[in-house]
């Protein structure tokens, strides 16, 4: 088994694990749900990538990140992938495919999840609700 299979199988157990993987929305749900996709079309994972994805999971299990920020940096991570020469042409493409959607559909799909979770006060630090209190009231500047 290689390395890049080690990695999908660990980010599949720790993404069905977390408290919010049964949250339809939720950057937990969204891992769990898209991995199995990759690991079937042969998509490599980097390290970094992994790395990124499993530090994501456990800022917003702290409140310290919201959703779609975790999907938006999740973007920035395969765009760098997509120029990664340890990766292959398929591995490449694969980044393509996550960096679209990641910074196209992904923070718009998680948006609503992170709303909900700051009207209904779930699992958001101090500094997250306010920042969606400013962003709710249209007050990004403050």
């Amino acid at each position: 088994m290689s390395a890049s299979e080690v990695r999908r199988q660990r980010l599949q157990t720790l993404s069905t694990n977390n408290p919010t993987s049964s949250t339809p929305g939720s950057y937990a749900h969204s891992i769990s749900w898209v991995n199995p996709i990759m690991q079937r079309m042969n998509i490599p994972l980097s390290g970094g990538q992994y790395r990124n994805m499993t530090n994501s999971m456990s800022e917003i299990s702290r409140g310290s990140m919201l959703n779609s920020q975790a999907s938006a940096r999740e973007g920035r991570h395969f765009f760098r992938d997509m120029f990664n020469p340890n990766l292959n042409m398929r591995g490449r493409v694969g980044a393509g495919i996550g960096f679209v959607a990641n910074t196209v559909f992904g923070p718009a799909f998680h948006y609503n999840t992170d709303l909900n979770n700051y009207q209904m006060n779930r699992g958001q630090s101090r500094e997250m609700r306010m920042a969606m209190h400013h962003h709710v009231a249209g007050d990004l500047f403050t």
